[in-house]
Order: structure tokens, then C-alpha cells, then sequence
């Protein structure tokens, strides 16, 4: 390796960047904790093109297409999407969401030095289908910068990509008068410090956790409700902390249930203390935890790729 082998820049796509802005900004703050000197940023819809000069690129986004790796360089992808579609739990649309992004990684594998993974269930699959390093990354966030309000404008905070699944809540809830967000063009976390609730639904029936949506809920001071995360507690430390605490820290309803569960949520006491019980229990418990676990994956992430 050359001189910069020491050094490490983090490159993000800017239509990925919209979604996961939080979590990268985590990200590039541990980078700069743990790996020894200063860690560019760059949003950028080329790789080659984003003008980073350093031994070690992480990289965030499936949109990259296929890149050309200079020498002396190593590259190290960070993967938020859902990958395998688990046999009968994943509808037709979610089926060929899944089917897609996994044909989108297949096509850049080749390119990547190591693997960071957020969904730990897929992790030994990854392995056993390509010859590659993988390694589970935790999903924390730095503090949200908006004040919660006093008085919150929104019941609930339904921030994400419109689906029809997520539409058929969405006529539920405005049919029983309540006062919900917009779903695009804003910040979740903005959005949710101006909320009672945040809603967690899934985009399409499939095992996929939003864990980057539930964290960020968890921290708003506001209420989660969600429906069911499977395999949350049986994930790996520190994301199973959140599923052993789950029961105290939101609610969790079927998909069928999810606007009675808001309804009975909005008027009952003990149930909205839960969000400021879950953003002192994040701030106090989860993100430390976080911390130490990217100080070690750093650690052994440098050494392996020294080798």
C-alpha cells in the first residue's frame, strides 16, 4: 500500500444519503473516532469521481454502478438492504424488491474487499454464497438536533416511501380524524420531535427490521409503534438489547391491529411515557454500547485489511 493506507474516506450516493443521512453521519463520526486520523466525506453519484484519496473507502449505496478500483486501495461496502426473501414471509412486490437488490449487489461483489451487513440474519448466507469478508455493523445515531415539542403538531409520524401496505394505515387513521405527517420531502427525525407517535410499518411483507427507522424512533421521545420486528431479539449484541426491552420501550401490533394499537396508544398515559423511557434508555444504554462495538469492528477491520 502506499502512504494513504492509513487513512479512510467514506463515499455515500446522494439518493441513498437522503434516506440513511443520520445513520452516515454516525458512521463518519466513529470512522474519525477510531481510525487514527481524519475521515473525508463525500456524497457523490461516482466513486471515481468523488475525488477521495485514501487507502481504506467505505462506501454506502446501492445505486453505484460498477467502478474501477485503483491500485493500492481497499474498498468496503456497507449494505442496509434486505437481501434473501425467507421462504413464505415475503409478498409478490416485496419478493421482486428483494430479488432486485440482491441482483444489484451480485453485480459489484467482485469490487469489495470486505462486507459491513445491518441485517445480522443474512450474514452467514452472504458468506456462503460470495467469497467475501462480512461483518455485522449496529446502527446508532448522533442526537437528533430538533428540540421536541411542547405541544406535538402530528399524532403520528408515518415518514417513508409511499406503498400500498403503508397507504392502507395511512386511510385508516385519516378516517378516524387524526392528525398525521407527511410521508415524503421531510426528515424523520424533524418530523418525529414534532409527533406523539412514530408508525413503523413495513413497505412490503417481508422479514425486513428498519432498524435505522426504529432507532431514530426509539430517540425522538416519541412513541414507536411498530409492527412485529421478526428476529430482533435473537439479532446480535447490541441490536438484541432493543428486542430484550421491546415489551417497555414501544408497541408492537400485527399489521391488522396497528390502528387500534395508535388509537389506544394516543390515550393512554403510561403508554406515551414510553417514549421518553425509550429515549433515556437509547441515550444511556444503546449508544454506548454502539460505541464500543464500532471501536472494536474498526480495530479488527484494520487489521484485516492490512493483510
Amino acid at each position: 500500500m502506499t502512504d494513504s493506507s492509513g487513512q479512510a474516506c467514506l463515499i455515500i450516493h446522494p439518493v441513498s444519503y437522503q434516506f440513511v443521512a443520520s445513520v452516515a453521519r454516525y458512521i463518519h463520526r466513529q470512522l474519525n473516532k477510531h481510525f487514527g486520523s481524519a475521515v473525508e466525506l463525500r456524497v457523490s453519484a461516482d466513486i471515481n469521481a468523488a475525488g477521495c484519496d485514501s487507502g481504506i473507502k467505505f462506501i454506502i449505496g446501492d445505486p453505484f454502478g460498477v467502478f474501477a478500483r485503483p491500485p493500492n486501495c481497499k474498498f468496503v461496502f456497507l449494505n442496509f438492504s434486505l437481501l434473501y426473501a425467507g421462504e413464505g414471509t415475503c409478498s409478490r412486490l416485496g419478493r421482486q424488491w428483494v430479488t432486485r437488490k440482491h441482483g444489484e449487489f451480485s453485480k459489484k461483489i467482485h469490487l469489495y474487499d470486505y462486507v459491513l451487513d445491518y441485517h445480522p440474519q443474512q450474514i452467514s448466507r452472504l458468506k456462503q454464497e460470495f467469497a467475501v469478508a462480512v461483518d455485522h455493523f449496529p446502527i446508532g445515531l448522533l442526537p437528533n438536533a430538533s428540540a421536541r415539542a411542547a405541544e406535538p403538531e402530528y399524532d403520528v409520524c408515518m415518514v417513508g416511501a409511499r406503498t400500498p401496505r403503508r397507504e392502507v394505515i395511512e386511510r385508516r387513521l385519516t378516517r378516524a380524524g387524526l392528525r398525521l405527517s407527511p410521508m415524503r420531502d421531510v426528515t424523520l427525525e424533524d418530523v418525529a420531535a414534532r409527533s406523539k407517535i412514530v408508525l413503523n410499518v413495513h413497505a412490503f411483507r417481508s422479514p425486513n427490521v428498519e432498524i435505522p427507522r426504529v432507532v431514530s424512533a426509539l430517540m425522538s421521545g416519541a412513541v414507536l409503534v411498530s409492527e412485529t420486528l421478526p428476529d430482533i431479539a435473537t439479532s446480535p449484541y447490541p441490536i438484541s438489547l432493543i428486542g430484550e426491552r421491546s415489551e417497555d420501550l414501544c408497541v408492537i401490533a400485527a399489521y391488522r391491529d396497528l390502528d387500534r394499537a395508535i388509537q389506544e396508544t394516543l390515550v393512554s398515559p403510561q403508554r406515551i411515557q414510553r417514549g421518553q423511557d425509550a429515549a433515556a434508555w437509547v441515550k444511556d444504554h444503546y449508544l454506548p454500547s454502539c460505541d464500543v462495538y464500532w471501536r472494536e469492528l474498526i480495530g479488527s477491520l484494520r487489521t484485516a485489511l492490512r493483510a
